[in-house]
């Protein structure tokens, strides 16, 4: 069962810059990984976080260690073993998953064990920005039902009641 893995940094422009304390993103960098087998791909793709230590080129380089392991074979299984828990292993794990559901003729879910697809809510953020950007961020997504809101120590009570204000019904 030979197998090939690629490995790639992608940079995918934000439509709008995403806010924080600790700064401003205008891009995500991701880590993107597809391995071949014959003619199925399997992708998979992991955003390495510079606060837990974690670089696109270490990342990169780390998939790339592995992947004489990973074409030779090795299993999600194995998977541990070969990578410590982090930005790496994920991309190659989603890749493989992807790749093993794909051969199967079947689902991510079902190879899981899932009936089926099960909504789960999830937590849009609102980003840092001034009480009225971020009213005007809140009221388009008004309709979801948790909102995650940064804020800054510029005026917090004033960003959060914007938000309140503009979506009141989200947790």
């Amino acid at each position: 069962m030979l197998r090939h893995l690629d490995a790639a940094h992608d940079r995918f422009g934000l439509s709008t810059p995403f806010r924080i304390s600790r700064g401003v993103k205008t891009a995500a960098d991701v880590v993107t990984v597809t391995i071949r087998q014959g003619e199925t791909a399997g992708r998979g793709e992991a955003v390495p976080y510079a606060r837990y230590g974690e670089t696109i080129d270490d990342t990169l380089a780390a998939i790339r260690a592995i992947a004489p392991r990973i074409a030779a074979g090795a299993t999600r299984a194995d998977l541990a073993a070969l990578l410590p828990a982090g930005a790496a292993r994920n991309a190659v794990d989603c890749a493989l998953w992807d790749l093993e559901a794909r051969l199967a003729g079947t689902s991510v879910a079902a190879l899981a064990g899932i009936a089926g697809p099960v909504a789960l809510p999830s937590a849009i953020t609102i980003g840092l920005d001034t009480p009225d950007a971020m009213a005007r961020a809140a009221a388009k997504v008004a309709h979801v039902p948790l909102l995650k809101i940064k804020v800054d120590r510029t005026d917090p009570a004033a960003q959060i009641a914007a938000v309140r204000a503009a979506a009141p019904a989200p947790a």
